[in-house]
C-alpha cells in the first residue's frame, strides 16, 4: 500500500474538527503545528507535527512514519535534511534572493539502492516585480514558463503540458492554502510558488479533470480543513499563544 505522508498533492509537479487554542486570534498570529492528511481508499492517515525555534522559524517536521526533516538557516539559505531513523533520505538547499523568494534549489538524494549513484538536481527561479513566478529552469535544461494575473499564478507550461489554476479571489492566501502547505512541509517556509489569493484548484489541459478544493475556517479565520473533490483532505491545527 502507498504510504500516506504530509503531502498528497501528487497530481501536479512544481519543480517542477481542529481549532486554534485561542478564540481572539487572527490569521497570521497563529503558528501551524499539526497537519493530518487523508485520502479516500486508504486506511492510513499522514500525521505531521511542526516544531519552531525561538525565532519562530520551523526547525523540525516529524511524520507519523518516523521520517523527520530538520531545518537550518543561513543568511540567505535554508537547509533541509530529511532522515528515516539514522539514514539520510534527502538534502535540500534553498537559496533566498533579494526579493525574499527562492532563487535556486539544490536537491541531493543519497545512493540508497542499485546502481548506488547519488542524484543531485537543481532548479533556478525567475520572478516578476510582484514576486509571482515567471520561469523555472532545471539544471538539465528543462524550462517551465508561468503566467500571472492580478498577483496570482494562473498557469504554467513545460514538457508539453499546461496546468491552469483558479482562485477564491475574495480570500487572501494564508496558512492552510494547499499550495502553500505543499511548499512549507518541504522547505520550512521558503516559497517559490506564491499567489495573492487562496488556491481553489487546477487542471492539466487534455490530461486530467479539474481538481477543486473547499476550505473550512474557524471563528478567527484560520483555515482548519481543506477538502478536494479527488478524496484528499487536510486538517490543520494551530498554536495561537
Amino acid at each position: 500500500m502507498q504510504r500516506i505522508t504530509c503531502s498528497l498533492l501528487a497530481v501536479i509537479s512544481l519543480s517542477t474538527a481542529m481549532s486554534c487554542t485561542q478564540n481572539n486570534s487572527t490569521p497570521g498570529q497563529c503558528k501551524l503545528v499539526h497537519v493530518t492528511t487523508r485520502s479516500s481508499g486508504h486506511s492510513e492517515e499522514g500525521i505531521c507535527n511542526i516544531t519552531y525555534d525561538n525565532g519562530g522559524k520551523i526547525k523540525l517536521i516529524t511524520l507519523s512514519g518516523g521520517q523527520t526533516t530538520t531545518f537550518r538557516y543561513g543568511n540567505s539559505t535554508v537547509f533541509a535534511y530529511t532522515s528515516q531513523g539514522s539514514q539520510m533520505v534527502r538534502a535540500d538547499s534553498f537559496i533566498i534572493g533579494t526579493n525574499g523568494m527562492v532563487s535556486d534549489l539544490y536537491h541531493t538524494q543519497p545512493a540508497l539502492s542499485p546502481p548506488y549513484q547519488q542524484v543531485t538536481t537543481s532548479m533556478h527561479y525567475t520572478y516578476n516585480a510582484d514576486k509571482t513566478l515567471s520561469k523555472a529552469e532545471s539544471g538539465k535544461g528543462d524550462v517551465y514558463s508561468y503566467q500571472s494575473k492580478d498577483g496570482d499564478i494562473i498557469s504554467f507550461s513545460g514538457n508539453g503540458t499546461t496546468t491552469v489554476f483558479s482562485y477564491y479571489t475574495d480570500k487572501d492566501a494564508r496558512d492552510g492554502d494547499v499550495m502553500k502547505w505543499e511548499q512549507v512541509w518541504a522547505s520550512g517556509g521558503a516559497l517559490y510558488f506564491k499567489s495573492k489569493h487562496l488556491l481553489k484548484g487546477w487542471t492539466v489541459k487534455n490530461m486530467a479533470p479539474v481538481v477543486t478544493h473547499t476550505y473550512t475556517n474557524d471563528g478567527s479565520g484560520n483555515i482548519i480543513k481543506a477538502v478536494s473533490n479527488t478524496g484528499i483532505s487536510y486538517d490543520f491545527s494551530y498554536d495561537c499563544n
